[in-house]
């Protein structure tokens, strides 16, 4: 029935005996019910799996597969970047298609579409002609990086520096230089980062959010003095503001308002004892321990937590309880 199988996580690649998908296909679909399977047929002998194309050779009468290229090149010749990284990423293209063609003649096809797509973004012809012979070449690097890193790491250092111009290539090579100057059997390598206008400016106008100002989760107070609470809420931010109103009547007030450890850690932290100081002291002695859960979820591990940890403030407080056989 199934002549051929070949499986990349979800997507999978059949050759089968003719008029037999339907047979295969109920198959499949009584494996599991609550997936849903997707046929994809072959047009004109033409098949695309992931970023290749499978095609029949009707003078071999055999299966081929060439490359499905995109049209989009990640970086223009013009951006702010490294040319080594401009030509690491031409070359690791170049690699790739190597890969996805099985014959000569579609594969110098692909490499022109790869040539005339860069080309279109400027990039050199000087470039693009020596990334294509270094591929067809083969690497001329005597060294295997790889394996000089793993044997020796104590001799290799990666030093990682925004690229903010063509200046900072300059001077990586001047520090490599100077490095190899005095500690010849030592190998510097750099990795550059570009600026972009999402992780730097917009970052910056984006206001910080407190980790600590979880909602829908599962919380625990620690007190300075040992003891512990543990309760849920929909919006902790809110819920440490209740513990430190008198009209609220919460285990954590009444604790913190009699314990003597507690506040006087706070009036050696604060001189003014006003509200602002008081939230910050309290809100420091939470920790999230589950967070974004539904209203049943919170209360199941609301009551896992006081099983498993004992809190002594719980211990007078109403909650969901839970055996663990």
């Amino acid at each position: 029935m199934i002549i051929g199988y070949r499986r990349y996580q979800d997507d999978t690649f059949l050759v089968y005996k003719k008029n037999r998908l339907d047979e295969i296909l109920n198959i499949f679909q009584n494996l599991n019910k609550k997936i849903v399977i997707t046929v994809e047929k072959p047009v004109d002998t033409k098949l695309k799996f992931l970023d290749f194309e499978i095609y029949t050779d009707k003078e071999k009468g055999s299966l081929e597969i060439k490359s499905y290229i995109k049209d989009t090149v990640p970086m223009h010749f013009k951006d702010v970047a490294p040319k080594s990284m401009k030509k690491g990423m031409l070359v690791g293209e170049l690699v790739r298609s190597t890969i996805k063609n099985s014959q000569n003649k579609t594969l110098e096809d692909d490499f022109k579409r790869i040539q005339e797509k860069y080309t279109q973004q400027e990039y050199p012809d000087s470039m693009i002609k020596e990334a294509i012979d270094q591929v067809k070449m083969g690497s001329k690097s005597k060294i295997d990086w790889e394996a000089e890193k793993a044997e020796n790491p104590s001799r290799n250092f990666t030093m990682k520096i925004p690229y903010t111009s063509d200046r900072v290539k300059k001077v990586s090579n001047e520090i490599r230089k100077s490095l190899k100057a005095y500690l010849p059997d030592f190998n510097l390598h750099f990795a550059h980062k570009t600026i972009t206008v999402r992780n730097t400016i917009i970052r910056n106008l984006c206001p910080k959010v407190d980790s600590k100002n979880s909602l829908n989760s599962v919380y625990m107070f620690s007190c300075d003095c040992g003891i512990r609470y543990i309760g849920e809420t929909e919006n902790l931010f809110n819920r440490v503001q209740d513990h430190q109103q008198p009209s609220k009547e919460t285990a954590i007030y009444s604790h913190t308002s009699e314990c003597e450890i507690f506040k006087s850690n706070f009036d050696s932290c604060f001189t003014k004892n006003n509200f602002e100081n008081r939230f910050s002291f309290l809100l420091d002695k939470f920790e999230i321990l589950h967070r974004n859960l539904e209203y049943k979820e919170r209360t199941q591990y609301e009551a896992l937590e006081i099983k498993l940890r004992d809190p002594k403030l719980n211990r007078q407080i109403k909650h969901k309880a839970i055996e663990i056989i």
